[in-house]
């Protein structure tokens, strides 16, 4: 007597699992990108610009969704934040030039505690000062989204 194998069509399932994967490959970077705005600074300053550009290309480059605003006046602390909130952003960012440092201000929203803190980072000026820049703030913004 031999022993027949009931066969079953295991295509559907097949199908099935293959549409749900694809499913979650699109909709994978819609749900998982965090939203930075990025205000413009000043276009008469060259070495500002540089530092916009070249963090605007570390974010995008590190998954996070970039929004550029522009600023007709100096930005506050609080205009800072305001426009991160009304932006439903996790930060937000500007750049600004103090006694001979390039600086950005950078304000983070905790969505879990609510809290939200606003972080400066200088760097003196110099041929590397943007890139130092773009690279510090990214690091910040990553550390405080991983806590």
């Amino acid at each position: 007597m031999g022993l027949r194998r009931r066969q079953t069509d295991v295509r559907p399932i097949r199908l099935a699992a293959v549409a749900g994967f694809c499913a979650a490959l699109l909709l994978a970077p819609w749900a998982w990108a965090q939203r930075v705005i990025l205000v413009c600074p000043p276009e008469t300053d060259a070495s500002l610009n540089e530092a916009f550009n070249r963090l605007r290309g570390e974010l995008t480059m590190h998954g996070f969704e970039v929004e550029i605003q522009t600023a007709e006046d100096a930005i506050s602390p609080e205009n800072l934040a305001q426009r991160a909130e009304s932006g439903k952003a996790v930060a937000s960012v500007s750049f600004a030039r103090n006694d001979g440092y390039t600086t950005a201000d950078i304000k983070i929203s905790d969505r879990v505690t609510g809290k939200t803190s606003i972080r400066t980072i200088a760097t003196p000026a110099g041929t590397d000062a943007a890139s130092l820049l773009a690279l510090r703030a990214v690091e910040l913004l990553r550390a405080s989204l991983r806590e």
